[in-house]
């Protein structure tokens, strides 16, 4: 896990300064505490790299001949072949071709054995970043379909002048990029593009649009006009200085075969699957250990992991002060001191206050890019400063499960729900007045904005990444900024990729940014088992039928855990990972969200302030807290910049 930057002059540029790839990696420092490194290209002077070697005696800089402006620079989180022979930009033999890596590849023992066979030498004594390396020289670019892990790399080819930038599958590792004065420049975190002063911070519009239905900006986009993240499974190339855009190499059915054995054979094979794939994760040189909530997912881990290992299984749970007087969520801790004490863990806990969300709420915004809609993600920073605070580089999340195995009841309903009035066909209509009467409103609200969308020809189900109608979102924003936006509509934009919206937009771009943007401002890497490509290739191939089972959610998964789980763990209500924020809105951080929101609307204008001072007044705890981080970051990164 580390942080990868760099910047490439396309066809007859000029150079940007050398110092700017020095500015860029050590803005996401953070994600590399252990060591640097640095390539650059003939066209900078010679005496100023000199200097740099000097001023970071322990840096890693190397300095060769190419045929156009190159800027690579890497921060490392030491976890696999700590010795710094595994530093980066890694080169190979022939100095031709150079890396820089962030991710595991788990299963690069078997890769290096087949690439030693072919004739490749080993400088490092186990490093899965020289493994792709080698594996680029070896077989190109369809290396990328032989690695199993998670992973974004650039490889920059001095022989072809090619640069070929790959983000893993499922999205786990992010990757932003620009093209700015000629410039090609890419970053782990958009953050570090930034650190060029002139590159525009201006809001993209139709971004914000989108965030408000979607909770995320969908790729390529971000909410920064111009500035563009890849989508999961997807490479780019820069061959002979000319940009040649980016295309996807994986597709979520990619492999996927309908699973036709018995329940006993489902079973069996998503144990072992889920074993080899947990045990693939415990491939590191640093201690690790798991995120655990006491629900299915997060015990799943423990209770794979306990069987791999000698010693006690660390764990690290979060939960919120005064959390009696809160009715909206409560402390999961009996749960994962259950699942804590049958498997004999280590186990470490951490209660959140109030005050500590408000005092880390403007670095959250810094370290997430862009606005977070997820209150938990400052939770989750504190779990993993809690797992480094205690020795722990390594955690392993239960990410992915819910949407592999439909874990969300809400999900279920709305998948009733469409089947119900797509039945009813032409006498569908009949049921608008029922759904508008005010006891169905009072208790099924969200009955009407589900039939609003069918009988807009909308998509009735997004995964669970929606957040606003667009009914709401105009009364909401003001007539000028609607006026800008002309006839735009979030779900035409998406309407062309909505399989692909589902399968890759809210998992990296919500749950998996989350991980590993939390994650890596305390330093320590996430890993998913539930997304290893081969899990999510079985999990597509199963029938619905054994993924909700009558009322049960993720059946096949529970019926997998009986031999490894209580019952009572296994078959408990699903809670899910959330904080108290819906309390929280309703004192000290109800005022602190509300002045930072009423500043960004005095100064953009972008709501309509009769409407925003209506919604502010309501206390949404979830509304008022994706709001609270547009203002928040508008401040960070255009304001104050």
């Amino acid at each position: 896990m580390c942080g990868i930057a760099g910047i490439i002059s396309l066809t007859n540029a000029s150079p940007p300064p050398e110092s700017l790839i020095v500015k860029m990696t050590d803005r996401i420092s953070h994600r590399g505490p252990d060591g640097e490194g640095f390539l650059f290209s003939e066209h900078y002077p010679e005496v100023w790299v000199a200097r740099l070697k000097e001023e970071r005696p322990h840096a890693i800089i190397n300095q060769r001949v190419f045929r156009r402006p190159v800027l690579i620079g890497h921060r490392r989180l030491s976890i696999l072949d700590l010795s710094p022979l595994a530093g980066q930009p890694m080169r190979s033999y022939d100095d031709t071709v150079w890396i820089t890596f962030n991710g595991e590849i788990y299963n690069y023992l078997p890769l290096r054995k087949e690439l030693e066979a072919l004739g490749y030498a080993f400088r490092t004594d186990h490093s899965d970043t020289e493994v792709i390396l080698h594996a680029y020289q070896a077989w190109g670019k369809e290396a990328v379909q032989r690695l199993r892990g998670m992973f974004a790399f650039a490889i920059y080819d001095s022989r072809k002048d090619l640069l070929w930038i790959v983000r893993d599958r499922a999205g786990i590792k992010p990757m932003y990029y620009t093209i700015h004065e000629g410039q090609f420049y890419f970053a782990s975190e958009l953050k570090a593009i930034l650190e060029n002063p002139a590159i525009p911070r201006k809001i993209n519009e139709r971004g914000l649009y989108d965030y408000l239905t979607f909770q995320r900006v969908p790729p390529p986009e971000t909410l920064f006009e111009g500035i563009y993240k890849m989508p999961a499974g997807t490479e780019l190339s820069i061959s002979g200085g000319v940009f040649e855009g980016f295309k996807p190499y994986w597709d979520v059915f990619d492999g996927v075969e309908p699973f036709k054995g018995t329940e006993a054979e489902m079973v069996e094979a998503l144990d072992a699957l889920m074993l080899e794939s947990v045990n693939l994760r415990r491939q590191s040189d640093v201690p690790y250990g798991v995120y655990l909530s006491g629900g299915l997912d997060s015990s799943t881990l423990v209770a794979y992991l306990s069987g791999l290992i000698k010693d006690p299984v660390k764990t690290f749970s979060v939960g919120y002060a005064e959390n009696e007087s809160h009715t909206s969520y409560k402390n999961e801790f009996p749960f994962s001191r259950k699942v804590a004490e049958q498997f004999k863990c280590n186990a470490f806990e951490i209660e959140v206050t109030q005050q500590q969300y408000i005092d880390f709420s403007p670095a959250m915004t810094d370290f997430s890019d862009e606005p977070n809609p997820d209150p938990v993600a400052a939770s989750l920073y504190f779990v993993s400063k809690l797992a480094k605070d205690n020795g722990v580089t390594v955690c392993l999340g239960g990410e992915g499960s819910d949407e592999l195995f439909c874990g969300y009841i809400e999900w279920r309903y709305q998948a009733e729900f469409d089947r119900v009035v797509r039945n009813l066909g032409p006498a569908k209509g009949l049921l608008k007045p029922f759904l508008q009467l005010p006891l169905v409103q009072k208790r099924r609200p969200f009955y009407n904005k589900w039939y609003e969308r069918l009988e807009n020809s909308n998509h009735m189900f997004w995964g669970g990444a929606f957040a606003m109608e667009e009914g709401e979102k105009r009364g909401l924003l003001s007539d000028s900024f609607l006026k800008r936006l002309g006839g735009y509509n979030s779900w035409d934009a998406l309407e062309s990729w909505y399989q692909q919206f589902m399968d890759r937009a809210r998992l990296p771009d919500i749950l998996l940014d989350r991980l590993d943007k939390m994650a890596m401002a305390a330093a320590v890497e996430g890993r998913v088992p539930f997304l290893d490509h081969h899990v999510i290739r079985f999990a597509m191939g199963l029938p619905t039928s054994y993924k909700i089972r009558g009322q049960e959610e993720k059946y096949i998964l529970k019926k997998t855990m009986e031999s490894r789980l209580s019952k009572d763990i296994i078959y408990r209500g699903k809670i899910g990972f959330s904080s108290p924020i819906h309390e929280w809105i309703q004192q000290q951080l109800g005022v602190f969200a509300r002045e930072k929101i009423m500043k960004f609307n005095e100064q953009t204008q972008v709501f309509d302030s009769q409407a925003l001072s209506l919604m502010l007044s309501n206390a949404d705890g979830i509304g008022i807290w994706r709001l609270l981080n547009i203002a928040l970051w508008w401040e960070k990164f255009i304001e104050n910049e």
